[in-house]
This record gives structure tokens, C-alpha cells and sequence, in this order.
């Protein structure tokens, strides 16, 4: 009895001294994380100095600076490549597997965030903005750090309650360097049809300009893909994020997407009268293929060259826009007439891929029909859904 007694005693003592030592481990790890995260948010200071200081602006770095702890660094996955193929010439347009596994695991709902903008203007910082998130990595050179277009690996839950569908962020690579209009279109088609918030970040460090509607004509081309019949508000929310606005005019973006007076007696230039149809045509295609569409005027977050966002109100606007693109995330994202889940969105990128590679430009309009693709989306489940019946059969 008394050897029971001791050995239980030892025992006791040593679970004791096991839980001590677990637990100063713990302490030890939460201690290095931390300190990591001082790191990180130095470096991305220093680098963000570096790049404003140099009119490359990416100002939606900044806003992670304010949070008192950086979440950690989310995985993230290639959704969209364009990849050559051995002994071949030219790159095609591929799905990334890794992001289709992770995206079929998950059965509820989803919506989709995505942002396109020029090379080296800070999309992927304004991202992680929104996201509240470090996910995407961030480049100040003149090669765009995201390749193709990248997503969250893990879905993330809607900050309002998980009866709302999951959100991915998806960062397609920046425009402008020098790859052309036709490989933009191309990563920019499949993103842009499945996704209910699209983000067009443009720097304006002096006046939004009428010019910045070129920009948008990657969205236009895409929509002219589609049948004409199926194009009205084909595209979700369109968020047009002017960076770096100096000026006081809180209107100033709606020069973006007023039409002009077309009284051909009031311009003096044919030239002139022309471009102004062309920018209210581009006005029009623009207001009929999204849901909605708004500008933002966003500050640059600096003060003498010095990252000071909560100063300029540029926190501010971030938050704005993140509470307004929460409200719009609530309500799922339909593709002929179905609500995307994680499985249904994955199905829906590759039977676009497909079409995409294996038609010819000038058809593609027979064969990126919503009906169609649903029925090509549906074969897709139903073969998934007997493969998994199979496995589960074979398991018992």
C-alpha cells in the first residue's frame, strides 16, 4: 500500500512538472510568434516608405499597420495559371489543382472577391486590407509578385455569421506588363464571372480622369464574350478604388460614371465629340453588366512622407468600403439561377478553362452560355457525387 501511495505521488509530481514544462513551451511559442509579427509589420513599414517615396504607391498596406496584431499568414494557392506545355510555344490557361481540391471539400455556399489592377499599385496590400488578413504577398518592382490569379487556400467565414456564404479572395496579376490584352482576358474571364465583388484599383495621386475608363475595358471585353441576351448584370459589384486622391472634390469620381452631354453642337472637335461617345458607351456597358457600381476616393496615407493613415482618413475608407462589400457578400453569387458552394464554383472555373482553351475565339460565344455550362457543371457533380457513393461502398 504504502509503494502504491509513493508511486501515485510520483506520478502525480511528474504529470506536474509535464504540465509546467508544456506550458512554458506554450509561453515560449506565443512569445516567438509575437515577436514575429513585430517583424513582419517593420518590414512591410520599411517597405512601404520605400515604395511611396518613389510615387509607386500601394497605400492599403498601410492599414494593416493599425491592427494590433497581424493574423497569421494565410496559405495561398494558384486558381488560374498560364502555364507552357512541353515542346510548346505558347502558354495555356489552367486550373490550379490544389486550389480545386480545397474548394470541392467545402459544400456550403461562397462568394468571391476579386481585384484587378495595374502592376505595382498595391492591389494585393489593399487586399489584405479588407481581408483583415495577411494573405497575399506584395511586390514594389516592376514584375508583378502574383502570377496568374491566387486565392485563400482555407474559405474564409463572413465576419456577419456562417449562415452567410464563405468568402474567397481571389488577386489577379497586375495589368500593363507587357504580357497583352488577350492573356488579361483571358485570366480575367472565369474570375470575373463567378465573382459578386470585383475591385478595380486605380492610382490618381493628382484628378480622376475620363482616361481611367480604358482601364475597365478588360471587364467590357469579357462581358462581349458572353451572349448578348445573358450580359445585364452578368458581373457582380463593381468597386472602382481611386488611390492616392489629393483633390477636394468628394464628386470628383463621378466623372468615372455620369454620361456626358452629347449635343454634338457643343464641341467644337469632331475628335472630341467622338472620344466622349466612346467614354459614354463605356459608361453604359459598364452600368449593365454589374449589379452595382461605385467609386471610391481614397487618400494617400501619407504626411511628409510618412505612413500616417489614421491622419489622412485613409483607415477610414477602408473600413467603409469593407462594411459596404460585407453587406453585398451576404447574398450568394447565382450562376443560372443556382447559388455557388465551394464544389459548384470549382466545377465552374474548369468547364470555363475548358471552353476557353478548346474553342475558337470568334465561337466562344456558342459555347460560353450559362445553360450550356450549367449542364456541363451538373455532369461534373454527378460524377463526383457516384465517385464518392463507390468509395464510401467500398469502405463498408
Amino acid at each position: 500500500m504504502i509503494l502504491k501511495r509513493k508511486y501515485r505521488m510520483k506520478l502525480s509530481k511528474k504529470l506536474k512538472d509535464d504540465s509546467n514544462i508544456l506550458a512554458e513551451f506554450k509561453a515560449a511559442i506565443d512569445q516567438s510568434f509575437e515577436s514575429i509579427n513585430r517583424l513582419n509589420n517593420e518590414l512591410i513599414a520599411k517597405k512601404e516608405k520605400q515604395r511611396l517615396a518613389k510615387n509607386v504607391a500601394s497605400p492599403g498596406s498601410s492599414v494593416s499597420l493599425r491592427r494590433p496584431t497581424i493574423k497569421r499568414t494565410e496559405k495561398i494557392v494558384p486558381l488560374l495559371e498560364m502555364v507552357k506545355p512541353e515542346g510548346s510555344k505558347r502558354s495555356v490557361l489552367t486550373v490550379g489543382q490544389k486550389a480545386m481540391a480545397a474548394l470541392k471539400k467545402f459544400d456550403k455556399n461562397v462568394n468571391a472577391v476579386m481585384i484587378f489592377g495595374k502592376l505595382g499599385t498595391g492591389k494585393s496590400f489593399l487586399m489584405n486590407s479588407l481581408a483583415e488578413r495577411d494573405v497575399f504577398s506584395t511586390s514594389g518592382g516592376a514584375k508583378s509578385h502574383t502570377q496568374g490569379v491566387e486565392i485563400n487556400s482555407t474559405v474564409f467565414p463572413h465576419p456577419k455569421g456562417d449562415q452567410y456564404p464563405g468568402i474567397i479572395f481571389a488577386d489577379a496579376e497586375g495589368q500593363g506588363d507587357g504580357k497583352g490584352a488577350k492573356y488579361e482576358r483571358s485570366l480575367a474571364t472565369p474570375i470575373l464571372l463567378t465573382s459578386k465583388v470585383v475591385l478595380m484599383n486605380i492610382p490618381v495621386p493628382n484628378r480622376v480622369s475620363v482616361e481611367e475608363l480604358n482601364r475597365l475595358e478588360v471587364l467590357i471585353d469579357t462581358a462581349n464574350m458572353m451572349p448578348k441576351k445573358q450580359r445585364k448584370n452578368i458581373f457582380g459589384h463593381l468597386h472602382i478604388v481611386c488611390r492616392d486622391f489629393s483633390g477636394n472634390d468628394p464628386d470628383a469620381g463621378n466623372c468615372l460614371i455620369d454620361l456626358e452631354n452629347d449635343d454634338e453642337d457643343d464641341y467644337e472637335d469632331d475628335d472630341e465629340y467622338d472620344l466622349m461617345l466612346k467614354r459614354n458607351r463605356q459608361r453604359k456597358k459598364i452600368a449593365k453588366y454589374f449589379e452595382s457600381v461605385t467609386v471610391w476616393l481614397f487618400p494617400c496615407p501619407l504626411i511628409n512622407k510618412e505612413l500616417q493613415p489614421e491622419e489622412t482618413g485613409f483607415n477610414k475608407k477602408v473600413g467603409e468600403l469593407r462594411n459596404s462589400i460585407h453587406e453585398q457578400l451576404k447574398i450568394p453569387k447565382l450562376f443560372d439561377g443556382d447559388a455557388f458552394t465551394g464544389a459548384s464554383f470549382a466545377d465552374t472555373i474548369e468547364v470555363m478553362v475548358d471552353t476557353l482553351v478548346n474553342n475558337p475565339p470568334d465561337g466562344l460565344k456558342d459555347f460560353l452560355d450559362t445553360k450550356s455550362m450549367s449542364e456541363n457543371i451538373a455532369e461534373r457533380a454527378s460524377r463526383r457525387a457516384m465517385t464518392k457513393m463507390i468509395a464510401d461502398l467500398k469502405d463498408t
